[in-house]
């Protein structure tokens, strides 16, 4: 290799470069190099993922909450059509010689065929289409009249009653509550294996004491609940706050806590 030279005062300096001591690097990177910086990315991604789960789980208990409130909405505007009564929230048996989804003795049956929801076969009462699941249950929703939630089939109820008993469980008049805030209507349910089939479970108690085997509730939300209270209001409770003393599965029995209604 030509040494450089140059020329400075008449005076001719060749200048040294050093000396080559292995072979030149390319630009880039080797295979440790490599697998440190998968590894890397590897950990961000694993501490990254709970947080994203969290965030996709808060983002459906906004939606159900959101269901829960239009569900609520249609609840207050039935009452309003009707002189303040709320819809049933059971009625046994069903009509006599109708057939079909909408003669499932439920409340959001009621609503449904009324028009008050997305399954309304009426005119519809209200602009907003209503979803009666929620995204963290699962269920069918092409069965009609399905809902992923229950409604407390003893809000006002005189004394305690039997789900599957031949008689209408009534309603009440809305505005004879002293205290909305605190009355517990809808919270997440879950669909009866047997006996109830396509419309699930739609009712539970909460207002008289001992255990129902039916009545039954699901955990979707990381093990806690989605409520309605007839304030409008939606909120996450936890077990302890239901009274809740049985777990199964994440299917869970009501420990019924006294009057869910004031006067």
């Amino acid at each position: 290799m030509t040494r450089p030279r140059c020329v400075y005062n008449d005076f001719v300096v060749t200048l040294a470069l050093p000396k080559s001591t292995g072979p030149t690097r390319s630009g880039g990177f080797t295979l440790i190099e490599l697998l440190v910086v998968i590894s890397i990315i590897a950990l961000l991604i694993a501490m990254l993922m709970p947080a994203i789960k969290r965030s996709r789980e808060n983002a459906k208990t906004m939606i159900c909450h959101s269901n829960k409130r239009g569900i609520g909405t249609a609840l207050l505007t039935f009452a309003n059509d009707h002189e303040g009564w709320m819809p049933h929230p059971y009625l046994n048996p069903q009509p006599e010689g109708c057939q079909g989804y909408h003669c499932e003795p439920y409340w959001s049956v009621i609503l449904q065929h009324e028009g008050y929801g997305e399954w309304g076969i009426g005119t519809g009462k209200l602009d907003k289409q209503i979803n009666y699941l929620c995204p963290s249950g699962k269920w069918n929703s092409s069965a009609g009249g399905a809902t992923s939630f229950g409604m407390n089939i003893d809000y006002d109820a005189p004394e305690p009653i039997n789900v599957f008993a031949d008689i209408p469980i009534p309603g009440d008049r809305y505005t004879e509550a002293r205290n909305p805030s605190d009355v517990l209507i809808l919270v997440d349910s879950f669909q009866e294996v047997v006996g109830l089939v396509g419309v699930g479970k739609q009712v539970w108690h909460v207002s008289h004491g001992g255990e129902i085997l039916n009545a039954l509730a699901a955990a979707y939300h990381d093990e806690d609940f989605s409520a309605w209270f007839l304030d409008g209001h939606a909120q996450i409770l936890t077990p302890r706050e239901l009274g809740i003393d049985h777990n199964f599965f994440l299917y869970y029995r009501w420990k019924i806590l006294g009057r869910a209604i004031a006067r």
